[in-house]
């Protein structure tokens, strides 16, 4: 079975900013994030249910890069996907998904792109069948984050 995500953090408060041009992403974040994931597994319909999760860390800053790392916990909502071969008639699937990421930023003014690179278990929620499903393994991503005051930012992120 094959699982992709794609979440869009819409709020990460961040902690312990300075003022400097990477120095403004420097520091410890805490945030909360809400996107859309969508689920593509075999033998069943593609769905896009709403996804939540939190995630922290820390980004030190080195010579114009900032260095980090991020933990994350996501929560996909239950949708009913139709099974359209081996799977059963219908599947009430929905997933968790934590780990942890390095995290290399390209910080410019108040725009920061960056790419993720680290770990994350999958776990299946819902019906039976839908409950066995789960994985371990890569977990890779890509953003940009725009910081509007001292201790607030915005990203959005593939991953």
């Amino acid at each position: 079975m094959k699982k992709s995500t794609m979440v869009i953090a819409l709020a990460v408060a961040s902690l312990g900013m300075t003022v400097a041009q990477a120095g403004e992403f420097d520091g410890g974040y805490v945030g909360g994030k809400i996107g859309v994931n969508r689920t593509d597994m075999t033998d069943v319909s593609r769905q896009s249910p709403v996804a939540t999760g939190l995630e922290g860390g820390y980004n030190w800053n080195r010579n114009s890069m900032l260095l980090g790392v991020d933990g994350f916990m996501d929560f996909n909502s239950k949708k009913t996907h139709t099974g359209t071969g081996v799977a059963p008639a219908t599947v009430n699937y929905g997933s968790h998904v934590y780990g942890l990421d390095l995290k290399l930023g390209l910080p410019n003014g108040n725009w920061m792109p960056y790419a993720k690179l680290g770990y994350a278990h999958t776990g299946g929620r819902g019906d039976a069948y839908a409950s066995a499903v789960g994985d371990n393994g890569a977990h890779l991503g890509l953003g940009v984050e725009y910081k509007f005051a001292p201790s607030w930012s915005v990203a959005g992120e593939w991953t």
